[in-house]
């Protein structure tokens, strides 16, 4: 069975509590530009640094690189680091003053090299300017999803990974830059158990090392793509997943850990037949208490969309009230 990786969005790539409960989840995390963060050595970094590295060496995260020379055919890989490419020369814009385009213009001509040099020299303050406005922080968020899903499809084209990114709340459907959207389901788990901050990573570890717990989320995977599909009535959605929720709560209780409950939120691929015909089916009471479903319309990778009841991404949301009866 391919191992199952979760690409981390740099929003939520560093939350060391948010990391423990997704060593239950997936078989590894890959987190982008993990060196780079754990190269600030500040003394308020000091216990994340050392947990990271810790992780690094037992295997459940790595940093992914993008490869300049991934022979990938699919139209949105090529599409996706254009907008990476996009969105990194807005940012030297709006720091420079100048794009890349009026640089190469200016070569030979005096007048635009004058105003070019004059920028060069207002840099500072545009610097100063910059940071103190949102500009940087959208077009780093930006840049951040576009490197963390073209990650995810290497990892799935090149790798053989079945890699998912982890997004943060509803930053998939809020990509404007494309024009098409595609049908997802979204399926809500409104109170998934997961391990409280107090847990160690020796006891998450001795978890990951018990197939019969790490097959749980295997499960809870299948249960989701199965009702994207509509192969489930909704008497059997609540009864499988009642009874999968009770299987992950007696798994904490054998491994001796604390639960915390968070908000689990899948996006899988659908049609918009099916969509609509889930919408109309009468979930009952039991049902609404533990899961929720919605249609989305959300840009789509193609390699998203090979086969419905494919998962395209994960967000994790805390709940407001965490600890259970233990």
């Amino acid at each position: 069975m391919r191992e199952f990786v979760a690409v981390d969005h740099i929003a939520i790539a560093f939350d060391l509590p948010a990391l423990k409960q997704q060593a239950l989840m997936f078989d590894r995390i890959a987190i982008p530009q993990l060196q780079a963060f754990l190269a600030y050595e500040g003394e308020e970094r000091k216990e994340a640094n050392a947990t990271l590295r810790w992780l690094q060496e037992a295997g459940i995260v790595f940093e992914p690189t993008l490869k300049s020379d991934a022979k990938i055919s699919i139209d949105e890989y090529r599409d996706n680091r254009s907008l990476l490419v996009e969105q990194s020369q807005k940012l030297l814009a709006e720091l420079l003053g100048f794009s890349i385009e009026e640089l190469i213009e200016a070569r030979g001509h005096k007048s635009k090299t004058a105003r070019i040099k004059k920028k060069i020299d207002q840099i500072p303050e545009k610097v100063y300017e910059f940071v103190e406005g949102e500009n940087v922080a959208d077009h780093a968020y930006k840049l951040a999803t576009y490197i963390t899903r073209l990650i995810s499809i290497e990892l799935r084209e090149v790798d053989g990974l079945q890699a998912v990114p982890l997004l943060p709340v509803d930053i998939a459907e809020t990509d404007n830059d494309h024009d098409l959207k595609n049908s997802v389901i979204k399926i809500v788990l409104n109170s998934l158990p997961v391990p409280d901050d107090e847990t160690s990573w020796e006891q998450i570890v001795e978890y990951r090392d018990d197939q019969d717990s790490k097959n749980k989320f295997l499960d809870l995977r299948n249960w989701m793509s199965e009702v994207a599909r509509g192969e489930l009535t909704p008497v059997e959605a609540e009864e499988q997943l009642e009874y999968l929720l009770s299987l992950f709560r007696r798994g904490m209780e054998i491994h001796r850990m604390k639960a915390n409950t968070i908000v689990l939120e899948s996006l899988v691929v659908t049609s918009a037949d099916l969509a609509r015909n889930l919408l109309t089916l009468r979930w009952g009471e039991i049902a609404k208490g533990f899961f929720s479903i919605r249609h989305r319309k959300i840009a789509l990778l193609e390699g998203e969309l090979t086969a419905q009841g494919s998962e395209v991404a994960y967000i994790i949301k805390a709940r407001d009230v965490f600890s259970t009866p233990s």
